[in-house]
C-alpha cells in the first residue's frame, strides 16, 4: 500500500487553506492543486512546485493575509544548483495595502531620477521621460504622521534593469516601482519588511551584470561591481596567452542570490531582539555564497528592523512616563 504523505492538520483534510485576506470581508479557500495549476510559475526547465512548496506558500499567504487571486502574491520557480526552488514574491499593491491600513501612513510620492542634457541629477515626480533626459534611477518618499521627516529612497537603474521583458519597454515605471517598495519597507518594516517585488529580484534571477555607472547616484554600485570583477579574475593570469574573462555570473548563482535574500529577510522579520538580528547579519557576512550586494540588502533590512524595535520601545517608555507624570 502506498505511503500517504503527512500534511499539516490545517490542510490534511481537503489539502486547502482558508483565511480572510487583509482589507477583505470574506474568507478565501485555496487548495494545493489550485496553487500548482493557477498560482505557480514553473522554472525555466519546466519544474513545478511540490506539495511541500505549495503548503509553505499557503502558510505564508495566510500569515501575511495575502490574496494571491488578486495578485498580492505568487509562487515563482528558479532552477538552482540543488534543483528547483520556489519562493513567494509579492506585488506593489500588497505593500501599499499594508501601508494604507496603518494609522500613521500619510501618503507616498515618487518618480524618476534623470539628467537633463547631461546635467546634474534631479528628482522628477511621475515617470514621464522628456526628450534629452537620461534615466538614472527612481525615487520615493513615504510620509508618516508620527515622523517629522519622510522615509526616502533612491534606487539606481543600472542595478535593477535587465533590459528584458517589461524592463525593455517601461524602464521608468519599473524603477519607480522598485523605489516605492524600498521606501515602504523602510517606513513600515514590521508590516512589509520581508516583502519583495519580482521587479526587485529580476536582476538577481537572471545574473545581470550592472552597466558602468554614469552619475553620482550610481557611483557606489560602480565601485562594488569593479571590486567584484577583480575578485573573480583568475590568480596569476597570463595576458599574453590567456584572454581576460568577462566579469559575468552564471544564471544559477543569480537565482540563488534572490532566493537567499528573500529567506534572510523573512527570517529577520520574525526576530524581536536587536542582538539576534545583529548576529544574523554577522553570520551572513561570513557566508561565501552571498554576494556583496546581497549582504548589503540583508544589513539594510536588519537596520530597519532594529530601528522599528527600538522606536517601539522608546514610544512605550514615553507613554509610561507620561502616565506616571499624570498620576502625580
Amino acid at each position: 500500500m502506498a505511503k500517504t504523505e503527512q500534511l499539516p492538520a490545517v490542510v490534511q483534510q481537503e489539502r486547502a487553506v482558508e483565511f480572510v485576506p487583509l482589507g477583505e470581508a470574506n474568507a478565501i479557500k485555496i487548495s494545493i492543486t489550485q496553487v500548482q495549476t493557477y498560482l505557480a510559475t514553473p522554472t525555466k526547465r519546466g519544474a513545478k512546485p511540490s506539495t511541500s512548496d505549495c503548503i509553505h506558500f499557503l502558510m505564508l499567504c495566510k500569515a501575511r493575509e495575502l490574496n494571491p487571486w488578486i495578485g498580492d502574491a505568487y509562487l515563482v520557480g528558479y532552477d538552482s544548483k540543488d534543483g528547483a526552488t520556489f519562493s513567494l514574491i509579492t506585488a506593489i499593491q500588497a505593500l501599499l495595502k499594508r501601508a494604507e491600513v496603518n494609522p500613521a501612513f500619510n501618503g507616498i510620492t515618487g518618480g524618476i531620477v534623470v539628467s537633463k542634457d547631461g546635467g546634474a541629477a534631479e528628482q522628477r515626480v511621475g515617470t514621464l521621460l522628456l526628450p534629452g533626459d537620461q534615466l538614472l534611477g527612481g525615487w520615493a518618499a513615504v510620509h508618516r504622521k508620527d515622523r517629522a521627516i519622510p522615509y526616502q529612497s533612491e534606487v539606481p537603474l543600472n542595478v535593477y534593469n535587465t533590459g528584458r521583458s517589461r524592463w525593455a519597454v517601461d524602464p521608468t515605471g519599473m524603477i519607480a516601482k522598485c523605489a516605492k517598495a524600498a521606501a515602504l519597507r523602510e517606513a513600515f518594516p514590521s508590516q512589509v519588511g520581508s516583502l519583495y517585488l519580482r521587479e526587485e529580484l529580476d536582476h538577481l534571477a537572471q545574473g545581470v551584470v550592472p552597466a558602468a555607472a554614469t552619475s553620482l547616484l550610481e557611483s557606489n554600485l560602480q565601485e562594488e561591481a569593479a571590486a567584484k570583477a577583480t575578485k573573480q579574475k583568475p590568480a596569476a593570469p597570463k595576458p599574453e596567452s590567456t584572454p581576460k574573462p568577462e566579469p559575468t555570473e552564471e544564471p544559477d548563482a543569480g537565482q540563488d542570490q534572490g532566493i537567499l535574500l528573500t529567506e534572510y529577510c523573512e527570517y529577520i522579520a520574525t526576530l524581536s531582539e536587536p542582538t539576534a538580528i545583529s548576529e544574523v547579519v554577522k553570520q551572513s557576512e561570513a557566508k561565501e555564497e552571498l554576494t556583496q550586494p546581497t549582504r548589503d540588502a540583508i544589513a539594510k533590512t536588519a537596520d530597519a528592523r532594529i530601528k522599528t524595535l527600538t522606536d517601539g520601545q522608546q514610544g512605550l517608555f514615553d507613554k509610561n512616563a507620561g502616565a506616571t507624570g499624570a498620576g502625580h
